[in-house]
């Protein structure tokens, strides 16, 4: 049967199926690790913690609940793309992660002379992160996400 000249071509689109779509323990324990430096960070938000000098204003309780729900939420879901396969959101999570430490390094000085506590909990919470990181890029994440970005390119070949 002759081919129709009208017909436009057809491709297929759709991701690559994932032989193996459960994520490595690597990228398992970078998830956990994440997710445990952000619940011991909102420790820090607790009174006590981390206390309010004479210098600081009075920050309502809204904007404090508002601001945690807003970053953990993003927190929450970029560690879930991650744990999805999603290789953008590795890369989004690092840029995440390192504007976090950059804001918490330019204070941490005052932290621990305000409140040694808080000021161990961030160097805590910035390993905890750190480790994740070596994870999901230098570790058995790293392959696995790059199996995911070959496939793709394979499947566009000829």
């Amino acid at each position: 049967m002759p081919t129709n000249p009208y017909q436009p071509p057809s491709a297929d689109l759709a991701d690559p199926e994932a032989e193996n779509p459960h994520p490595p323990v690597s990228v398992r324990r970078a998830c956990q690790l994440i997710l445990g430096s952000l619940a011991l960070g909102l420790l820090t938000l607790m009174p006590g913690i981390r206390p309010v000098t004479s210098q600081d204003e009075a920050v309502p309780f809204a904007f404090t609940a508002a601001f945690a729900l807003i970053f953990g939420g993003l927190t929450v879901w970029l560690t879930v793309k991650l744990y999805r396969r999603k290789n953008w959101a590795r890369w989004a999570m690092l840029a995440y992660l390192l504007l976090g430490w950059l804001l918490a390094g330019s204070s941490l000085n005052d932290d621990f002379v305000q409140s040694p506590i808080a000021g161990i909990i961030d160097i805590v919470c910035i390993a905890m992160e750190a480790v994740a990181c070596w994870y999901i890029f230098l570790g058995g994440g790293a392959h696995w996400y790059a199996k995911l970005a070959n496939r793709r390119i394979g499947s566009t070949g000829p």
